[in-house]
């Protein structure tokens, strides 16, 4: 019985210390994008690569086409029950 106890402490410790050593970004305040690079050196190429993600795309797709057409079809009607 020790040992199963011994070895789920374990288990649950090397869970908290992989959890631990991952920074943390977001996308406001020291965390946003223009920090990336500077929280990990595993996030470097945020800082010194030519393109960055979440990558901006607005205004990158440019599209020619008509109004979108609804086509609504009859359809047998089904009750779910949950």
């Amino acid at each position: 019985m020790k040992g199963k106890l011994l070895f789920a402490a374990m288990l649950v410790a090397s869970f908290s210390a992989s959890a631990a050593e991952h920074a943390h970004w977001g996308y406001e305040g020291q965390e946003d994008p223009a920090h990336w690079g500077k929280l990990s050196p595993d996030f470097s190429l945020c800082e010194t690569g030519k393109s960055q993600s979440p990558v901006n795309i607005h205004g990158a797709l440019k599209t020619h086409h008509g109004q979108l057409e609804l086509n609504f079809q009859q359809g047998k009607q089904r009750k779910c029950f949950f």
